[in-house]
């Protein structure tokens, strides 16, 4: 279609030429839902954008990939971000997937779309059907700024993963997001939340990484030394952030929990050791 062709090459002026004789404005693709808006706003031309605006297009149309805002904040355009929520898109519809476009810009770190989405209101909650909001894929990045725009936003800082429970501060110790670590516990996160799957908690999990300012951090925070994973009320199976820094043979985080008051005689008789997911596992 011609319409498509023009609006792929940003070309504004035979757009508008093509809009004047009668082209549809709004045609789509059998079966997909991909319009020409969407070529345009993945063209980054704001003046394309704006011509097909002009023509009342659909700017809540979508396909699989989602609607002429994602597409916008995937790609980083905020003018056309701008456009488009001017325009009346509705800043909550996601993909098929449920990635909104707050989502999708708190992921790729486009911080001028994310703060121009909390601005129209956007939900900072919202989750994925993975069961990820804004502010975790933003934290799994290590997208600081993004993070504390979020936070700013009123985003959950304890909600947890649905998969296992995992929270946003056991994910970011996991993963030595030491900046995040803070701006969540700032924010106040719960340092002795655990996984539901396995009871891991943010110290446990830094203590096996070897992330020595991240349990310098989660200590002076209050975090518990001597909550073992799978623990309540002190009854579990023990393994604890000095267990495992013990057996990974993390010297200097061995002495901060010592020196935070942690107990050396507590802990399993099992060998483990951290798994990439973040977990523990029986050697």
């Amino acid at each position: 279609m011609a319409l498509v062709h023009a609006a792929g090459k940003g070309d504004a002026k035979m757009v508008r030429e093509l809009l004047a004789a009668g082209a549809d404005v709004n045609y789509s693709i059998p079966g997909e839902g991909w319009t020409p808006l969407c070529t345009a706003v993945l063209s980054g031309n704001v003046q394309t954008v704006e011509a097909f605006i002009a023509a009342e297009a659909d700017v809540n149309e979508a396909d699989c990939r989602g609607t002429p805002l994602c597409l916008a904040a995937l790609n980083g355009h905020l003018d056309a971000a701008s456009i488009l929520i001017d325009a009346g898109a509705n800043v909550d519809k996601g993909d098929k997937y449920g990635w909104t476009p707050l989502t999708t810009a708190a992921f790729k770190g486009h911080l001028d779309i994310v703060e121009a989405l909390i601005a129209a209101a956007a939900d900072a909650n919202k989750v994925t059907k993975e069961g990820w909001t804004p502010l975790y894929v933003a934290m799994q990045i290590g997208h600081v700024q993004t993070v504390e725009a979020l936070i700013d936003a009123s985003a959950d800082v304890n909600q947890a993963r649905t998969s296992d429970g995992a929270t946003l501060l056991f994910k970011a110790a996991h993963l030595g997001h030491l900046e995040i670590v803070r701006a969540l516990i700032a924010a106040a996160a719960d340092v002795n939340e655990a996984c539901s799957d396995d009871g891991c908690t943010p110290l446990i999990i830094a203590a096996g990484n070897g992330h020595l300012e991240i349990v310098e951090v989660l200590i002076a925070a209050a975090a518990d030394v001597n909550k073992g994973s799978g623990e309540t009320d002190g009854i579990g199976d023990g393994i604890t952030p000095l267990f495992v820094a013990a057996q990974e043979n993390h010297l200097q985080v061995v002495q901060a929990l010592i020196a935070g008051g942690a107990d050396v005689n507590k802990g399993p008789v099992t060998a483990l050791r951290p798994e990439p997911d973040g977990h523990l596992a029986e050697v």
